[in-house]
């Protein structure tokens, strides 16, 4: 259990996904430039797919993590505002 100051160990995993996700599709958004600079247009379509896609996740990722913070803040007897 952590403490009142801590986060417990699975929402440290959900946040790092979070990080993990936003630094891809920052990646992608670097390589897409490279593609477009080649005039790839597979790869430069892939890519706009994989962040389109990444970006859903890291809502849906989002959304989550914001659903544990207002159930640990409850569990702990703090009023969301």
């Amino acid at each position: 259990m952590a403490t009142p100051t801590e986060v417990n160990d699975l929402m440290y995993d959900w946040i790092n996904i979070l990080k993990c996700k936003s630094e891809g599709v920052y990646a992608y958004k670097r390589y897409l430039n490279d593609a477009k600079a080649e005039r790839s247009k597979c790869c430069t379509e892939l890519l706009n797919r994989l962040i389109e896609e990444d970006s859903k996740q890291i809502q849906e990722v989002k959304r989550h993590v914001l659903g544990l913070l207002e159930k640990d803040a409850k569990e702990r007897g703090y009023s969301a505002a």
